[in-house]
């Protein structure tokens, strides 16, 4: 059950990347074209309610890569763990901020200081999703040295908590201005739940295929929990920062996952698209807003226009993505590319290169 024969691959891996890549790029095109077009506050409402069954992307993410975190590393981290992630995680993160912000405030110095440090220090840019993934990495540290042998119910039933009641009363103010959702408490259940089942993936394996019948109905009931609570106009929030989406999200992904388990073998396209995820997810929001959307006449279907967004913040992405990791500095700009089929062993864990593989 691999890609390439390799017993060690989580194959399933690639087919969460790639739906979580590209939920988080239809999102986008969906907020830019409802932005765009004349619509009533109920035809607003209609479409972001459409929009909420795709806000599993970004949690998503968070438990890609901490399952393969805690699976390549459940009991010490390499010397070299920092370097890679410096390198090809935190490195791009700092450029492709400033190149957002210069591209916004290109003529005035200050302006863009400003930008550039809400960005990287608050969080507030689409890029924040790394900064949390770095609290994590801080925090896998702790649980494999201080918890890993700890019984894992109570934990992940106090994370759950945890989480449940900071999205229910996020605080009002945070430091300097930062961005309430960056601190980990937002995002703790899916850490706590993704590290013990890369720690126990056999174990996972086996309950969801046990289990998915009931899997199945949970997806359907809480999507339309979800969705009814926005529609209703019980919850405002058209976002992922959600109790009920943190319950959808996470069904979710036990779904994809049976999915990718019962996939003989995981088609390259699949692969392929997950490979490029990390380039997709800095560059598509560049791609949408400046280079597609200024073109794009508003005479066209609603319907098309958001399509025409989509596949062009997936295409144009991988095609600069590929671009930049030609050139010897691309990589610190978009990360790494991958070369070829991405494999794990127990030893080598080769597949950490990608972005979200921890």
């Amino acid at each position: 059950m691999s890609v390439n024969g390799n017993k060690g691959v989580i194959q399933e891996i690639y087919l969460l990347r790639m739906v979580a890549c590209l939920s988080v790029v239809w999102i986008h095109a969906i907020s830019i074209t409802y932005g765009q077009y004349p619509l009533s506050d109920r035809g607003v409402l209609a479409v972001q309610t459409f929009q909420i069954i795709f806000m599993y992307a970004t949690p998503l993410f968070v438990c890609i890569s901490e399952l393969l975190l805690a699976h390549a590393y459940p009991d010490q981290a390499p010397k070299s763990f920092w370097i890679k992630r410096v390198k090809y995680l935190l490195i791009p993160f700092f450029t492709m901020a400033f190149v957002y912000a210069l591209i916004q405030h290109p003529t005035d110095p200050l302006s863009l200081w400003n930008r550039f440090s809400d960005m990287v220090l608050l969080g507030k840019w689409h890029g924040y999703f790394i900064i949390i993934i770095f609290q994590f990495y801080l925090l896998h540290l702790f649980f494999i040295r201080w918890v890993k042998n700890r019984w894992m119910v109570p934990i992940l039933l106090v994370s759950f908590f945890i989480n449940v009641l900071y999205l229910e009363n996020p605080p009002t103010s945070m430091p300097f201005g930062m961005a309430s959702y960056i601190p980990f408490p937002g995002w703790i259940f899916y850490f706590t739940a993704s590290y013990y089942i890369g720690r126990n993936l056999a174990a996972f394996r086996r309950g969801v295929e046990r289990y998915q019948a009931w899997i199945f109905a949970g997806v359907i009931l809480a999507m339309g929990i979800v969705v009814y609570l926005k529609g209703s106009g019980m919850i405002f929030s058209t976002s992922s920062k959600r109790p009920d989406v943190m319950i959808y999200t996470c069904l979710v992904f036990c779904l994809l996952f049976w999915i990718g388990m019962k996939l003989r073998q995981i088609p390259h396209w699949i692969v392929w698209i997950s490979q490029f995820s990390f380039g997709i997810y800095l560059l598509h929001p560049l791609v949408q807003h400046r280079m597609i959307k200024p073109w794009l006449p508003l005479d066209l279907p609603m319907s098309l226009y958001a399509v025409i967004l989509f596949t062009a913040g997936i295409l144009l992405p991988i095609a600069l993505t590929w671009l930049l990791n030609q050139m010897p500095l691309g990589s610190y700009l978009v990360g790494k590319l991958q070369k070829g089929k991405p494999t794990v062993d127990s030893t080598s864990h080769s597949s950490e290169r990608g972005w979200s593989s921890a």
